[in-house]
């Protein structure tokens, strides 16, 4: 145990002296010291708890100035890719300058501007300049991993934007977080183009003090049943950068390739829908990990809840049919949704026909009848959005089928839709 203590206290002592005080600090002490008058005296020992308080303060000071101080350096050029909250962040200058430059060999050069991270995402912002131009078919580049000590962090999404004269691309990447203790880390680059694609590593001194502080972090276990399965949230956890809602997804098993069923869940802050970011489901033992993503939460937050206004669902249908010897001006509820055949066409090779329902009711198990055998679809074509006399957004499309002599019945099995389900689940400030 003796040897333990030692051991600790050799360490903090190691800390303690490669301690450096910000050159404020420094000259403020120096005046005061200047200015004060020596006295004679013995070291009284009342005032030994205030000295140990002041240098843990001091000490403590000193280890997180870089989070302290760390404002007033901005990126630039990136604005468009920025949503309000990371513009924000980036004129307050919270985040760490790199500045890191890479040149290809068609004379591209390749800079890696800066980073913001928190617990929540690594978000990376480089950019890549030629003057001759970029052809982003011969030469596309960008990130797709960052290795460091205790870090392996996966691409969740990103974007970029060229400029009008096609000479410069501003990007921007965001990671899954890295690791707080790391002090180094590598971006490692995808370079296509026609010749195959290869790998460029960048290595960059990193941080984490300059890291942002989580702003709230709160348990939710709260389950919601749907017809296809169930949700569980599980926990929130809000940064400057964005808000994270993880949870499981158990789906019934005729609905476990269905992502699109939890793209419709809405966190609402203050009574207004905050922006989202993006979702994702992955495989998991006991069920599917679900993570949902928000930009930031405002910083006078009074409520917030999520909101569950529709979620996708698939019904099968027994024997539904829609006679096609005349076509009828009146659409046919299929589940309380119109589904409306506008035109039957024959071609050379195929019989084809046209059709239009509310944007997101898909058809399934569709195929042409003609006596008594059954035709399938081939494929959909010509899908287009078309607005009615009434101000209704419908989706219009044209089903194809192999040429059938005398079409009579078009038969469908089943029909995804969006349910309504108007579920509103509190979420407790704390």
């Amino acid at each position: 145990m003796k040897d333990e203590w030692n051991k600790m206290f050799i360490n903090e002592h190691q800390k303690l002296q490669e301690i450096k005080a910000p050159n404020e600090l420094e000259d403020r002490l120096r005046l005061a010291l200047e200015k004060t008058p020596p006295k004679e005296g013995r070291f009284n020992h009342r005032f030994w708890p205030l000295a140990a308080a002041a240098l843990i303060f001091l000490c403590f000071f000193g280890y997180h100035y870089n989070a302290v101080a760390y404002y007033g350096k901005t990126l630039f050029g990136f604005d468009q890719l920025f949503t309000q909250s990371l513009k924000d962040l980036n004129e307050a200058g919270m985040g760490q300058m790199i500045g890191k430059e890479t040149h290809l060999s068609d004379g591209s050069v390749l800079t890696i501007d800066g980073v913001i991270a928190d617990k929540n995402q690594f978000l990376l912002y480089y950019t890549l300049e030629n003057p001759n131009g970029i052809d982003m078919e011969e030469k596309d580049v960008w990130p797709n991993l960052i290795n460091g000590f205790l870090t392996k962090s996966n691409p969740v999404g990103g974007t970029s934007a060229l400029n009008d004269d096609g000479t410069e691309l501003k990007g921007t990447m965001s990671f899954d977080p890295v690791s707080p203790l790391a002090k180094k880390l590598t971006v490692s680059f995808r370079v296509g183009g026609i010749e195959g694609t290869d790998n460029l590593q960048i290595s960059f001194p990193f941080n984490p003090n300059k890291a942002l502080q989580t702003e709230i972090k709160q348990n939710l276990n709260h389950s919601f049943q749907g017809d296809q399965g169930t949700i569980k949230f599980q926990s929130l956890r809000a940064t400057p950068t964005m808000t994270l809602i993880e949870g499981k997804v158990h789906l019934d098993y005729r609905y476990e390739d269905d992502s699109n069923f939890i793209t419709m869940i809405e966190l609402h802050a203050n009574g207004q829908p905050i922006e989202r970011l993006g979702s994702s489901l992955s495989s998991s033992l006991n069920g599917s990990k679900m993570e949902l993503r928000y930009d930031a939460l405002p910083e006078n937050l009074e409520s917030l809840e999520l909101v569950i206004e529709k979620l996708p669902v698939y019904k099968e249908i027994a024997k539904k049919s829609i006679e096609l010897s005349s076509i009828s001006e009146e659409p046919i509820l299929i589940e309380g949704n119109e589904v409306l055949v506008k035109d039957i066409t024959e071609t050379a090779a195929s019989t084809e026909i046209t059709f239009s329902t509310e944007e997101n009711v898909r058809l399934n198990g569709v195929s042409i009848i003609s006596n008594g055998k059954h035709y399938p679809l081939d494929s959909t074509i010509d899908e287009k959005m078309i607005k009615t006399e009434n101000g209704r957004i419908l989706k219009e499309r044209t089903m194809v089928f192999k040429k059938v002599t005398n079409p009579e019945t078009l038969y469908i099995n089943g029909i995804h839709y969006m349910k309504a389900y108007e579920e509103r689940i509190r979420i407790p400030i704390e």
